[in-house]
């Protein structure tokens, strides 16, 4: 906030939204206290009588794909909710290092410790609720914490982004209410030609399949190009784009001279320059590297030299010669 308002914007603390769940409705009768991901210089300070009934707890679990898929995404989404009820229905007590437990539990209405060896800045408004105990603070912790009352600051909350988001909506109604007019639509098939110049790359490769790729040419063409690439093969990496006039990086790679490429390693090039073609196939070919199987162009206007793939399905176009 501090570093946002020096350069002119506007800002402001909110606190963290997940202190606005409702709060639980009963206590459980025996319940239990959770030690969330507590560091092991706290263990000895513990009270016997908090582990008589207690349960460990780690927040943290294992991606087992990257990019997260829609599945992996619901399977996280699913435990966080998972914690969160058992926290809500168990919990008569929460001794943490999280952020993102010591708040939602004190939404829920349940006792929370907040205890890290170092306390960063990340946690720097939850001190306005609760105490925080680093690790030269361990032997004055107070284990039998209050609840803390903040359900009038959830409605603060709640009204105040509430009343900035209608604010901001009423004075942009007009811009809004004609950008409507043109979003909705039933839209045309955009860039369906340059889709089908990607079909040789299809059979030869699977979505999930690793290889390097250069992109010839940083305009338009070579953006959509890196698009498409990331949403078909979202695993395969851009090592380079070739261009004669760019400079700089683009997409995270450098841009490089197009006499340069022979000197890198890799399974296709997309070929995005009208008029830089020309220079890119005498490299290629130069690298032995074959058309459509190993290059292919990504070009809407006409190509007289192009043999695009044909219009058949995928057996076809790996049956056919490049």
């Amino acid at each position: 906030m501090l570093l946002l308002r020096s350069k002119g914007v506007e800002a402001y603390v909110s606190g963290c939204l997940t202190i606005t769940l409702p709060k639980r409705t009963t206590e459980p009768k025996d319940g239990k206290v959770f030690f969330v991901d507590i560091s092991s210089r706290l263990e000895r300070y513990i009270p016997d009588f908090l582990k008589e009934n207690c349960e460990y707890i780690h927040q943290e679990g294992y991606i087992k794909k990257r990019p997260l898929g829609e599945e992996e995404r619901l399977e996280i989404d699913d435990y966080a909710r998972e914690i969160l009820t058992k926290y809500a229905q168990e919990a008569r007590l929460v001794v943490t290092s999280r952020l993102h437990a010591a708040a939602p539990c004190l939404a829920l209405g349940i006792p929370v410790i907040l205890a890290i060896d170092n306390i960063d800045s990340r946690f720097s408004w939850l001190d306005k609720l609760i105490p925080l105990y680093d690790q030269e603070q361990y032997d004055r912790i107070d284990w039998n914490p209050k609840p803390v009352e903040i359900e009038h600051l959830k409605e603060n909350i709640i009204s105040a982004v509430t009343r900035r988001i209608r604010r901001l909506y009423e004075a942009n109604r007009d811009i809004y209410d004609l950008s409507t007019f043109w979003e909705d639509r039933q839209r045309a098939a955009y860039n369906r030609a340059l889709r089908h110049r990607l079909r040789y790359l299809e059979a030869r490769f699977g979505r999930e399949d690793v290889f390097r790729y250069v992109i010839w040419g940083a305009g338009v063409h070579g953006k959509i190009a890196y698009a498409m690439m990331s949403e078909l093969f979202p695993r395969a990496k851009l090592i380079a784009v070739a261009d004669n006039y760019a400079t700089g990086k683009l997409f995270g790679c450098d841009i490089i001279k197009p006499t340069t490429v022979a000197d890198l390693e890799f399974e296709y090039a997309l070929l995005t320059s009208h008029p830089g073609r020309f220079e890119a196939v005498a490299i290629l070919e130069s690298m032995h590297k074959r058309q459509n199987e190993e290059w292919c162009y990504f070009i809407s206007k006409d190509i007289p030299e192009a043999c695009d793939p044909p219009s058949g399905g995928m057996d076809e176009v790996l049956r056919m010669e490049p």
